[in-house]
C-alpha cells in the first residue's frame, strides 16, 4: 500500500462561496451499549449510534471573481451543509452532510483570504478508499 498524503477537500457554505481546504481533521464516534449478562465473562457491548466531528481550514473562493468574506453572503450556522468532502489521496474520500458549528473567516494584507470550519456530521459518513 501507499503512503497516504493529504490533497484537501471543500465545502460550500453558501451559494457562490466555497472553502478550498488545506488542511483537516476529522473524529468518528459510535456509542457503546453493554449488554454485560451475568452469565458472561467478560464485559460484551453492541455499537451503538455514529457521530463524529471535523475541522477544516483553507482558503475563501467566489467564483464570482475572488474571495470577498463578508460582503452580503450568508453563511448559514442553523441548517445542514451537504456534501462535504475531506480528500486523504486521490480516490480516497470522506463524504458527508454536517452542520456548521462555526465558521472564522480572515483576510490578510497580501489578500489572502481563509476560513476555518468545525461542524458535526449529520447522519453517515461515505468513506471511498482505494488502494
Amino acid at each position: 500500500m501507499a503512503r497516504i498524503t493529504g490533497k484537501g477537500g471543500n465545502a460550500n457554505l453558501t451559494a457562490g462561496y466555497t472553502v478550498n481546504f488545506r488542511e483537516w481533521s476529522a473524529t468518528f464516534n459510535a456509542t457503546e451499549i453493554d449488554v454485560t449478562t451475568f452469565a458472561d465473562t467478560g464485559k460484551r457491548v453492541l455499537g451503538g449510534i455514529f457521530s463524529g466531528n471535523f475541522s477544516a481550514s483553507g482558503t475563501l473562493d467566489n467564483a464570482g471573481g475572488g474571495p470577498h468574506p463578508g460582503d452580503g453572503g450568508d453563511v448559514d450556522l442553523s441548517s445542514i451543509v451537504s456534501s462535504i468532502v475531506l480528500t486523504a489521496d486521490t480516490n480516497c474520500t470522506y463524504t458527508f452532510d454536517a452542520l456548521i458549528t462555526s465558521c472564522d473567516v480572515a483576510v490578510a494584507v497580501d489578500g489572502d483570504a481563509t476560513a476555518t470550519v468545525n461542524g458535526v456530521f449529520d447522519n453517515r459518513v461515505a468513506m471511498a478508499w482505494v488502494d
